[in-house]
């Protein structure tokens, strides 16, 4: 998000409801769950379908 936000791309997603999906970036990489909080799969669905939207816009963007 940092990252994004330095090169001025305009993040309009909730960056606290964002940071959730940190938690289980490495261990569902690598398969495992290890200490992450049970999932609450509906909320991280919705999520990730709206990262993908705004992913989508993102990515239209650029093209033009």
């Amino acid at each position: 998000m940092e990252i994004l936000e330095g090169l001025g791309v305009e993040l309009s997603l909730d960056r606290d409801r964002l940071a959730v999906l940190t938690q289980y970036a490495v261990p569902l990489r690598y398969d495992e769950l290890l200490d992450a909080e049970s999932l609450e799969r509906e909320a991280l669905v919705v999520l990730v379908d709206e990262v993908a939207a705004w992913a989508t816009v993102q990515l239209g963007a650029a093209d033009e």
